[in-house]
């Protein structure tokens, strides 16, 4: 996998650090990586506990600042904009998935889904709308009125799928999306946000160390102690 001039870069990063702590007692959570992704990529972030993936994506998220170098979403660099900025960025650019689901538990399936939305000034009905079929896409419509705790972990993260896709993002960014799930609901999970990238063309970008998304990934990221080891650009 190459790039050339026909593909849109989204995201770059330019020799971006993290550090934490102060003195004597820093940690180097990332060291100097520089990455771009394009358009519609399904890309894992592979590394071993500890090895910064996390912190990449919180990074890459803007959830959290890099200590030094730049990271560019959609042309403008995160590290210049206020936080107000930052938000409207993400709100409008970037959906979330965790490994632990982050449902609120007081509202059905279907209210989580439409939470994003309630932002935006859409009337009501439109805000139902489409958050009934983001939660039919993703087969749920016999729970949507469930609240999480009436509902499977696979339930709940296909929940949190049509929440972070539901307004049009142009990244999802999946943290152990499988973490917390067993085999066949963890198969069922990465085949329907293969399905999502395919007929949606947006881009998402795990941190993993899941064999599964790493097999179903079009591209693999190597990190290991917060350095980056392999592009997933070799080929």
């Amino acid at each position: 996998m190459r790039y050339n001039e026909h593909m849109e870069l989204i995201l770059e990063l330019k020799e971006v650090c993290k550090n934490y702590g102060v003195g004597e007692t820093v940690i180097c959570a990332v060291k100097n990586i520089s990455l771009e992704i394009t358009k519609g990529e399904f890309t894992a972030i592979a590394g071993t506990s500890g090895s910064g993936k996390t912190t990449l994506l919180n990074l890459i998220g803007g959830l959290d600042q890099p200590t030094s170098g730049s990271i560019k979403l959609n042309g403008k660099s995160l590290e210049l904009l206020t936080s107000r900025e930052l938000a409207d960025l993400r709100r409008k650019n970037l959906g979330f998935i965790f490994q632990t689901f982050n449902l609120l538990p007081v509202l059905s399936g279907l209210e989580n889904v439409e939470y994003p939305l309630l932002r935006l000034g859409l009337k009501s009905e439109e805000i139902k709308r489409r958050a009934k079929e983001a939660i039919c896409r993703v087969g749920l419509s016999a729970v949507m009125n469930h609240r999480p705790n009436q509902m499977s972990g696979g339930q709940r993260q296909r929940v949190a799928i049509a929440r972070a896709m539901i307004h049009q993002p142009k990244i999802i960014l999946a943290d152990e999306p499988t973490a917390n799930l067993d085999k066949k609901t963890a198969a069922d999970i990465i085949g329907l946000m293969c399905t999502l990238n395919k007929e949606s063309g947006v881009t998402f970008i795990f941190s993993t160390h899941d064999p599964m998304i790493m097999d179903s990934a079009s591209r693999i990221i190597k990190v290991s102690d917060g350095q980056l080891i392999s592009s997933g650009l070799d080929g």
